[in-house]
């Protein structure tokens, strides 16, 4: 860091009143120069004193006061160096005078330079004061030469200390003068350069009222200010437009006037409330609505801000709102269209629901006389029986379709029911594996069987559990060519009582992640080639998932494309009473080394 100069050191230190630091400028300034007299004196007055000696012990002592008051100024006691160091001007210039001619003595002219001195440092009362002591002492100085005859014995009066003491005078008095004419120049040119900021401030802060007017007139949104007592004293057009009245008819009036509480009641109460709650918070996104001049209810989006003083008391509040109406108007369709599409979907459910017996009873006629002809057809004409046989297959194939699509109209209009009976396991899938057997022989596939012997009873829905296992089983055989199908059963017991667990893997085509995220959405398929090669409607895996959930339990799906499937169906031994559907229970862990697939329906095992 450089050492400071002597231009530095002549300005005085720095404070953060401005107005001490002039002060304390201008006494640095008067004691470096006292500091310079005093030096300058030292060596001068010897040559032109009767006495030389006083000058080794006056200027000295001087210099040492001078030095004490320099140092109170560099510490921030300025006022107290400025009394002190006036103080002790006048005492000197006064003891000179007794000594020196009294009421004649050039040391009186001391008091005219003390007076800039004060007036530079404490301003126009302290001058005034000032000039009335001098005043007193002048008078004081006549009397002691007239009556009281007092005298102090100083310097003797000659050419040589005259001319020295004057010319000390007109030195100090024009170094005073010249810091006063100075100060009123930087006084001026700070009042000069405090008026062109002012109007540069001004200049902006119109072009900022402008802007910001512009702004408020041309918002597409409505905007209102609210002073502390919560009535309106500012609106923009948009309000005006959206309440139909003129926006000077809307000031003064109370904002309670034009609003509406969010759940849109007028009552006192409901007002209160919300005019409370506006005046203590900050409201953001607020659904309520304006009260226009002829009495219609707008919906608005509603938020507000609070402006406050430094102590925290309420100013103003500004208001912003935003018509909704139309997105109300499009919400109430929205609405409606939902409600009449779920009508719609319940009535065809409903539909569906009620064609069960008039829809299967002819297709259970055409199958039941397919069988009587094949029967009279067995000594026959085989082309004969060839073609009742498509007629039976193909009527058993359109009764399968028709039966899925009765029961997931039976599952959306909720007549869907759960019929419990206790059932030996092991007879169960022992018969829907004797059934599905010739299906899956038939693409060339083999067959694995874990079926322990003594798999116990269930109480559940025996109809529903074979439908799902015939589904899996359906699905891996038409699937799969000169592959495996595995069907696995293990009873499990754990902390949550009884379950047990039906695996059905295959070698098949398999599936990748996008088809299975749709797997069990009914009407659709895993892959939308696979119905125009294999057929089907896409519903089994739909209707297996909810008769699984409805009987407490749950299905959980592994496949990649390319190398198979296997699905795992996890069954509680007892039912749950109500067929509603539900999530169930988590089931005990079965094994390990699975990737389970999040899936619709679906859960993880382990």
């Amino acid at each position: 860091m450089s050492r400071p100069g002597l231009v530095e050191r002549l300005r005085g230190p720095s404070f953060a009143d401005e107005e001490k630091t002039r002060v304390a400028g201008i006494l640095n300034a008067n004691l470096i120069l006292t500091l310079g007299i005093c030096v300058v004196l030292a060596m001068v007055h010897p040559l032109v004193a009767d006495d030389p000696g006083r000058s080794l012990v006056i200027y000295p002592a001087v210099f040492v006061l001078t030095a004490a008051l320099l140092l109170l100024v560099r510490r921030g006691r300025v006022q107290l160096a400025g009394v002190l160091w006036v103080a002790g001007l006048f005492v000197v210039v006064n003891v000179t005078a007794v000594g020196f001619g009294d009421v004649t003595s050039p040391a009186i002219m001391w008091h005219f330079v003390i007076s800039l001195v004060v007036a530079l440092l404490f301003g126009g009362r302290a001058v005034l004061l000032f000039v009335s002591l001098a005043l007193l002492a002048v008078v004081a100085l006549y009397l002691n030469a007239t009556r009281w005859g007092l005298r102090i014995e100083t310097f003797a009066l000659t050419r040589e200390m005259s001319l020295l003491t004057f010319s000390m005078q007109f030195a100090i008095g024009g170094t005073f003068l010249y810091l006063i004419v100075e100060s009123l120049q930087r006084a001026l040119r700070r009042a000069r350069a405090n008026e062109e900021r002012t109007q540069e401030l001004l200049v902006e802060t119109t072009r900022a009222k402008r802007y910001v007017d512009d702004i408020f007139r041309s918002m597409a949104q409505a905007l209102m200010v609210l002073d502390a007592n919560l009535a309106i004293r500012t609106v923009n057009p948009a309000t005006a437009r959206l309440l139909d009245w003129r926006e000077q008819d809307l000031v003064g009036r109370r904002v309670s006037s034009v609003l509406v509480g969010a759940e849109g009641g007028r009552g006192p109460e409901q007002l209160r409330a919300w005019v409370e709650r506006l005046r203590a918070d900050e409201l953001h996104h607020v659904e309520c609505a304006f009260l226009t001049r002829g009495g219609d209810v707008v919906p608005v989006l509603f938020s507000s801000s609070r402006i406050v003083d430094e102590r925290g008391a309420l100013v103003e509040i500004v208001c912003v709102a935003s018509d909704i109406t139309l997105r109300k108007q499009a919400e109430q369709r929205l609405l409606e269209a939902k409600e009449l599409a779920e009508e719609a979907n319940m009535a065809k459910s409903r539909f569906l629901a009620n064609m069960s017996h008039e829809l299967r009873t002819p297709l259970n006629a055409v199958i039941g006389y397919s069988e009587m002809m094949i029967e009279g057809l067995d000594d026959g004409d085989p082309v004969a029986g060839e073609d009742v046989l498509k007629i039976q297959r193909a009527g058993r194939h359109l009764l399968s379709l028709i039966s899925d699509i009765l029961d997931l109209s039976k599952i959306e209009a909720g007549r869907m029911e759960l019929h419990c009976s206790e059932f030996d396991v092991g007879g169960l899938v022992n018969g829907v594996i004797d059934t599905v057997r010739p299906l899956i022989s038939g693409n060339g596939n083999t067959m694995s069987i874990v079926v322990p012997k003594e798999l116990g009873v269930m109480r559940s829905d025996e109809t529903k559990i074979r439908q799902v296992l015939l589904n899996l089983l359906s699905n891996a055989a038409k699937f799969t060519e000169e592959g495996r199908v595995d069907i696995k059963v293990e009873r499990v017991e754990s902390l949550d009582g009884v379950w047990y667990t039906f695996a059905v893997s295959d070698t098949g085509i398999g599936m990748g992640e996008q088809q299975l995220a749709r797997l069990f959405q009914p009407f659709i398929q895993a892959d939308s080639s696979a119905s125009r090669k294999y057929g089907g409607t896409g519903l089994g895996l739909a209707i297996s998932r909810v008769f699984v959930e409805m009987m407490g339990g749950m299905i959980d799906v592994v496949s990649r494309r390319g190398e198979g499937s296997m699905f795992t169906v996890h069954l509680p031994a007892s039912a749950p009473e109500k067929t509603a559907v539900r999530a169930p229970p988590r089931p005990p862990t079965l094994g390990h080394g699975h990737r389970v697939v999040g899936v619709p329906g679906a859960r993880r095992v382990g």
